[in-house]
């Protein structure tokens, strides 16, 4: 995760544990430095797949051709 993820994930907590009293969130966030590690990112494939292709394209500037993503595929114009 990276440190806006984080930061995301301890307000939760925080706001978990106000709300809710949860004693395991109070504990999760007493011990922070060891948990933070404990937790991943889940992401899938496919999302994170469309966010590269269109990272690779910004990344690459205005090309000759555009391309437009629908759904799961890619299609090329122009």
């Amino acid at each position: 995760m990276n440190d806006d993820d984080v930061a995301v994930v301890r307000g939760l907590l925080e706001r978990h544990r106000d709300l809710t009293g949860s004693p395991r969130a109070a504990w999760v966030l007493e011990n922070w430095a060891e948990a933070q590690a404990r937790f991943i990112k889940v992401f899938p494939h496919e999302y994170k797949r469309v966010l590269g292709v269109a990272r690779a394209e910004k990344d690459d500037g205005e090309s000759t051709s555009s391309s437009t993503l629908v759904g799961a595929t890619e299609v090329k114009h122009g």
